[in-house]
């Protein structure tokens, strides 16, 4: 899936499920980089389980891991 159909997917569920529930925007993005990192950290973790630490797929996602949590470190007071 390519970043501008990953932004309109968050960007929908918002508008179209939770902005009339009176969910903040922010909270709502702080709680997907929050889901995300799990995720990540799920497949470093049966990378590590499984002995796949050299296959591209688990070194994607510890990128991907560690750029989200730098991000979420720099905007923890937001």
């Amino acid at each position: 899936m390519k970043q501008a159909d990953k932004d309109y997917a968050i960007e929908y569920f918002f508008e179209h499920l939770l902005k009339d529930k009176g969910i903040n925007y922010d909270d709502y993005l702080r709680t997907m980089d929050y889901f995300l990192l799990f995720e990540y950290c799920e497949w470093i973790m049966l990378g590590n389980k499984y002995n796949d630490t050299k296959s591209e797929r688990f070194k994607a996602y510890l990128i991907k891991a560690k750029n989200l949590a730098k991000r979420i470190e720099r905007n923890k007071d937001y």
